[in-house]
């Protein structure tokens, strides 16, 4: 045979058993030499395929959330174990909470006696093992409220004694200078101020700020018909009718159709005491709404431009209400930046020289003249004289913050960014690691579970989409990333933050912050459950792989 393809592995169904199993193997593992190889994982050799892909995590069930835990009571604080649970509780599909917590919760509680020891300042306090466990399920029920949840809502769990429940107390979560004047006046006089942002990176920003889609529980898939997921007489429902203010920034990025679910839900709540409230916008609430229309608009899938102007909520009926206060002055550029913002400005308003005035074909009214002083020209090694360019010579930067957090590479495509981050990262020093994800389908009543033997794994393998990340992780002590889903904004775990890894582990990693309110702050990654629904295809995917992207 010419050439280098070697010919097609069969496709083989989950029930063919130990062969499908083998077959994973294959695919997965570079040039084994024989079976016991194929059955051999970190010195230990397994009686089968099945359980030497269990060891490496190539399949979806509660063994990756039991070593995962393992794994991180090696190195990581009790805090962070805890941490880790309720991430698992929240953002994965546990099938049994209950084994998890009988596996873990004794390497969660390891620094809770000598906390009660300090708090009663008695030295010598012992606890007994159920008195400690109820002390561990309650600092677990603190994480989970943070996330608007409780341990309540999940059937197979222990449950708080009611003596136990005086010791939880409200939690709290921790940009601008007019939002933290606003808030700090407001909470001064003892008035509820919720701060929102569309993004969780902006969100970080705000004084015990929090995204909108997840304070308000508003739908992912929206339509002018959706409302927000809030029940009568929960938490969140009581929260909102005794809120003074809501503070939203960045709402231009925002569709309009999530402002106006937020708005039909406000009414609903608000006019079960006070009926006139159904008349009028947010339910009488007062809305504070901040952003800027040069950045981010919504973005719609394949739109057009006239689809995204129609999405914006300028195009609401709500913005009839609005009242508009323009804040003029740049507080942040310096005399020699001033130029520079003029002509951002100008970008932003669709006013910029695109020094072709004379052509009159319908493009050049879109295009703008880039001052020769902004552009770098490159030549043979293309990649190498971007990334030189913007880090200096990649091959003597350092894994620190100080190397990443003023500098950044944009491009218009995530391909462009995959072949820029797969350069960088083969250019530094380190031993690199490959991660796999388990891609597998969501069954539900409404989507066909004969999926698995129309399409072969390698398919759902291959298929990338923005905000997944990618079957195949290439990862090396000291690379940056970012992390791609809201994982915890309390603790800085937020879509887009970016981090710099200090530890690649089998199950989880660990990871310095680099960005954001919680610079170089600790935190670890595990491996989460993402689902991806693309209209156009006939099935949701599931992945499971550690949230991130190199960037």
């Amino acid at each position: 045979m010419k050439g280098k393809t070697i010919g097609r592995i069969v496709a083989v169904h989950p029930s063919a058993g130990d062969q499908y199993y083998l077959r994973i193997l294959i695919n997965k593992i570079k040039g084994p030499r024989s079976y016991d190889e194929l059955k051999t994982f970190n010195d230990v050799r397994y009686p089968d395929f099945k359980s030497v892909c269990h060891a490496r995590g190539y399949l979806d069930d509660d063994v990756e959330w039991l070593e995962s835990m393992s794994e991180g009571a090696r190195t990581a604080t009790p805090y962070q174990l805890r941490d880790m649970f309720v991430t698992f509780l929240t953002n994965c599909f546990v099938a049994s909470p209950k084994d998890l917590w009988e596996h873990s919760w004794k390497s969660m509680s390891e620094d809770i006696l000598h906390k009660r020891q300090r708090i009663l300042g008695h030295t010598n306090l012992e606890l007994d093992d159920e008195t400690l466990e109820q002390y561990t399920l309650i600092e677990v029920e603190k994480l989970m409220r943070m996330h608007d949840r409780s341990l309540n809502d999940i059937k197979d769990m222990p449950k708080i004694k009611p003596v136990f429940l005086k010791e939880l107390g409200k939690s709290g979560t921790g940009k601008t200078f007019l939002y933290q004047t606003i808030i700090s006046r407001l909470r001064s006089r003892k008035e509820i101020v919720l701060p929102v942002a569309s993004s969780g990176i902006a969100a970080l920003l705000l004084p015990n700020g929090r995204t909108a889609h997840s304070r308000f529980n508003i739908p992912l898939k929206l339509d002018e018909n959706k409302l927000c997921n809030i029940k009568p007489n929960t938490m969140l429902a009581e929260l909102i009718k005794k809120t003074d203010l809501i503070i939203w920034d960045e709402t231009p990025m925002t569709h309009k159709h999530a402002f106006e679910a937020l708005d039909k839900s406000l009414k609903d709540i608000m006019s079960i005491k006070n009926p006139p409230a159904k008349d009028q916008t947010f339910g009488g609430k007062t809305v504070l709404l901040g952003g800027d229309f040069r950045q981010i608009l919504p973005l719609i899938p394949q739109g057009s431009r006239a689809d995204t102007v129609l999405a914006s909520i300028t195009h609401s009926y709500l913005w009839n209400s609005c009242h508009k206060f323009p804040l003029k002055t740049n507080m942040r550029v310096n005399h020699d930046e001033k130029e520079f913002s003029e002509w951002l400005l100008k970008v932003g308003e669709g006013r910029p020289e695109s020094g072709q005035e004379d052509e009159d074909d319908g493009y050049h009214d879109q295009m703008i003249t880039v001052d020769n002083s902004l552009v770098q020209e490159t030549k043979d090694e293309s990649l190498k004289q971007v990334v030189d360019a913007a880090y200096g010579d990649v091959n003597q930067l350092e894994a620190s913050q100080s190397s990443y957090t003023d500098k950044a590479i944009l491009t218009p495509r995530n391909d462009t960014v995959d072949e820029i981050n797969a350069y960088t990262i083969s250019k530094t020093g380190g031993e690199a690691k490959d991660y796999y994800s388990n891609d597998s389908f969501e069954v539900s009543e409404t989507q066909s579970n004969q999926n698995d033997t129309l399409y072969a794994i390698e398919y759902l393998n291959s298929m990338e989409f923005p905000g997944l990340p990618s079957h195949k992780l290439t990862l090396k002590v000291g690379a940056l990333i970012m992390l791609l889903r809201n994982i915890n904004q309390t603790k800085g775990l937020c879509n887009g933050n970016r981090m710099i890894l200090t530890h690649i582990g089998e199950r989880v990693l660990k990871a310095d912050i680099i960005t954001g309110s919680h610079i170089g702050k600790e935190v670890l990654i595990p491996r989460i459950i993402l689902l991806h629904g693309d209209t156009k295809l006939p099935f949701t995917l599931r992945r499971r792989e550690f949230p991130i992207r190199l960037c």
